[in-house]
């Protein structure tokens, strides 16, 4: 009786892994499309200012107002990215940490020498923000 006790004890609890493991995995789906969606949409932004930009002559004011906009929103999108981005990193940690008999757990593992994606995406908003951030500032003082 004991027995059927722990036993019964042991599957509720491999019940709740199994639930837990299944909604780290949709919010992880969430969360890094969510992440995409964001990088997205900057780089689509982005490039159309940088177009703008490139493609004629334009009055300092309309120059500078340009590299303004885009830099503020730059920045801000940084902090959203940043977030989400941390978010996806944890759950990634989780997930590689906690469910050894994962394929994200495996791959994770066997994958060392190369740092992981999202790491790569950031860095693009973030170059681009900088590289805004010294268009500015050399509009400014031009």
């Amino acid at each position: 009786m004991h027995e059927e006790k722990h036993s019964g004890a042991q599957s509720a609890d491999l019940q709740e892994q199994r639930k837990r493991l299944v909604d780290l995995q949709e919010e992880r789906k969430h969360l890094e499309t969510l992440f995409a969606d964001r990088i997205n949409f900057y780089l689509v932004f982005a490039a159309g200012v940088l177009a703008f930009l490139f493609d004629g002559q334009h009055s300092k004011w309309l120059e500078r107002s340009a590299l303004g906009a885009v830099t503020l929103v730059s920045v801000l999108m940084i902090f959203a990215l940043w977030r989400t981005f941390r978010l996806v990193m944890g759950i990634l940690h989780e997930l590689a940490s906690k469910y050894k008999s994962t394929p994200y757990a495996y791959y994770s593992e066997h994958a060392t020498w190369v740092p992981n994606a999202n790491y790569f995406l950031l860095a693009l908003p973030i170059s681009l923000t900088l590289f805004f951030i010294c268009a500015l500032i050399s509009s400014l003082w031009a």
